[in-house]
């Protein structure tokens, strides 16, 4: 074999040989959103069962932040993405927060109109609030070591938290626990195993005991740019891969809208009154109700 194949061959085989170590524990069974090519070599925080103490390195935002103007500076990356999405079942980015249409929010609006059932054919498409980080893991020596890695994680999470515990308890404003000289390090606990049973509790802020060093911050990745963001073609045809696009012919399917329905606790219509009774939190109807009032096919799903 000659030489140029043969080293070519090796380091595919490389290549190969650490993706399928990568998948060793089930992880990016379905394609992300975050481009391949890009995401090549940056390792990715899977945290296990027990608590974790972890450093959020800012970075300065690039193009593709929905939040953040490019150039300036962020400590993470705040998105929707719609999940499971065509035959492949990709994580895709809602377009809708680039202030682009999104095919996927109307054919959810569609799909509404139609009176189609919310649980198994419009909720699977309303896009998760995901959160994404630079993190330095501070409790575990072999894993600071590794400098700088990205955590992706569901809003409800982390990023909820983080908006509470960063609080001023004495009403002075935020603490700014992402500044590398006085911020400080997040503690929170997982519990559970698997998509139904993981849970995080226990978020707390606490003293660093160092500060966050040039180099690691020289190391902090521009997230928004690891992102792929597909076209509105793009994302058509993914959302109907498998499946024959709708035609003229499904507009004139019956309509029975889910304002009709009545929530057993409050009496009320869904989507009249979203949020405002003590019983809203834990009600069936909540994320229905609370899109219907929205009028948003964004909405706050449970944890994915």
């Amino acid at each position: 074999m000659p030489q140029d194949i043969k080293a070519r061959l090796r380091e595919q085989l490389r290549k190969r040989t650490q993706e399928a170590y990568n998948r060793k524990d089930g992880g990016n069974r379905f394609k992300d959103y975050f481009s391949i090519a890009k995401m090549e070599g940056i390792n990715k925080v899977k945290f296990s069962k027990g608590e974790h103490l972890f450093d959020i390195i800012p970075y300065e935002a690039g193009e593709h932040d929905p939040n953040c103007p490019a150039g300036e500076f962020t400590y993470g990356m705040d998105v929707w993405v719609h999940m499971g999405i065509g035959a492949s079942e990709e994580q895709v980015l809602c377009l809708a927060q680039y202030k682009q249409p999104c095919p996927i929010c109307e054919e959810v609006k569609i799909r509404r109109e139609q009176g189609l059932d919310y649980d198994a054919d419009i909720k699977p498409l309303i896009a998760k609030r995901r959160n994404v980080f630079n993190v330095i893991i501070r409790k575990n020596k072999e894993e600071e070591a590794k400098g700088v890695q990205l955590l992706e994680i569901s809003y409800h999470f982390l990023g909820k938290h983080l908006a509470s515990i960063s609080k001023d308890p004495y009403g002075d404003g935020e603490v700014t626990f992402s500044d590398p000289v006085d911020g400080k390090t997040i503690a929170m606990e997982r519990t559970g195993v698997g998509a139904k049973d993981t849970g995080y509790s226990g978020h707390r802020l606490v003293d660093r005991r160092k500060e966050v060093s040039n180099k690691e911050l020289e190391q902090a990745l521009c997230l928004d740019s690891l992102v792929e963001l597909k076209t509105y073609k793009e994302v058509k045809e993914l959302l109907f891969s498998g499946k024959s696009a709708p035609t003229d012919d499904d507009e004139d399917a019956p309509v029975k809208s889910s304002k009709n329905k009545i929530c057993k606790a409050t009496k009320k219509k869904i989507g009249e009154y979203w949020d405002e009774y003590d019983v809203c939190d834990t009600c069936d109807f909540n994320i229905e109700c609370k899109a219907i009032c929205n009028g948003s096919s964004m909405g706050d799903d449970v944890p994915y």
